[in-house]
């Protein structure tokens, strides 16, 4: 957990302790008093909702104590790929209920980047401030030989990083899921040139069953590719990954810094600004 108050000439990270015996968080800083009085933002990189929820509750001790937060940098929505009632499948909507939390805080504006769908930001009751997907792309090497797009779902983030990189190819993968157990089958992708050095562009990785099924239609067509991920969750490490990609790519919108098997990205800093 990375969680940063922001103000005006003013920055104060926070130190998740740990848990009490019933599993109630703990925080605790020698800045209180200063953060109450100066800051106005939280810059909060979480890396599960129990992360998430403890930043919420710093929000709202900041409120109890006589300040305010006004902005919340949330790079990474959490729970935002539950993005519906599932009767077959997960029946929780816990996009919406995310959303209910932030809303709750009255900010005046959250700003984020990739949000997985445009279901979670609708539902937030304030200024919306996506970062755009451009600026994260134009960080990748222009020398790729196109895109490689993983399903449908995400075409427009990879149509983007076409656009920005000013690629010539652009290809497109699917795959079928059963989503009462989630597995994958069915991998295929459109033609690619033989040789060709694709980039692979989603949102997240969580487990990477996505990119290793997908990775083995590139290789059976005599191509390679790298991986992009805006959000690197890599809940079953990368030794996997790492054999079907040459490069993995993510940025620091969770907080993995001391990561060494991936690429990061520095992202958050402009979204401060943005």
């Amino acid at each position: 957990m990375s969680a940063i108050f922001k103000g005006a000439d003013f920055s104060a990270p926070i130190n998740f302790v740990g848990m009490y015996s019933d599993s109630t968080p703990m925080v605790k800083t020698d800045q209180w008093e200063s953060i109450v009085a100066n800051a106005d933002t939280l810059v909060l990189r979480a890396d599960s909702l129990n992360e998430f929820v403890v930043g919420m509750f710093l929000v709202d001790s900041v409120a109890e104590s006589g300040g305010r937060i006004k902005r919340l940098v949330l790079p990474y929505l959490p729970g935002a790929r539950q993005d519906r009632v599932n009767p077959t499948g997960d029946v929780l909507f816990t996009a919406k209920s995310i959303a209910n939390m932030i809303n709750q805080r009255f900010f005046e504006k959250v700003t984020y980047v990739d949000p997985h769908s445009p279901v979670m930001p609708a539902m937030l009751a304030t200024s919306r401030n996506e970062f755009p997907l451009s600026r994260v792309y134009d960080k990748l090497w222009k020398g790729y030989t196109g895109v490689i797009v993983p399903d449908k779902g995400a075409y427009d983030r990879a149509t983007t990083a076409f656009d920005t990189m000013g690629l010539d190819h652009l290809a497109i993968g699917s795959k079928v899921r059963d989503v009462s157990t989630g597995k994958l089958t069915g991998f295929a992708v459109t033609e690619l040139e033989e040789g060709g050095h694709y980039i692979v562009i989603d949102d997240i990785c969580d487990g990477g069953g996505t990119f290793i099924g997908l990775a083995e239609k590139i290789a059976e067509q005599g191509a390679f590719a790298d991986l992009f991920v805006t959000h690197g969750i890599f809940s079953k490490g990368t030794d996997e990954l790492k054999k079907h990609y040459k490069n993995i790519y993510t940025t620091d919108t969770r907080d993995i810094h001391d990561r060494n098997d991936v690429y990061i990205i520095k992202v958050v800093d402009e979204m401060e600004n943005y």
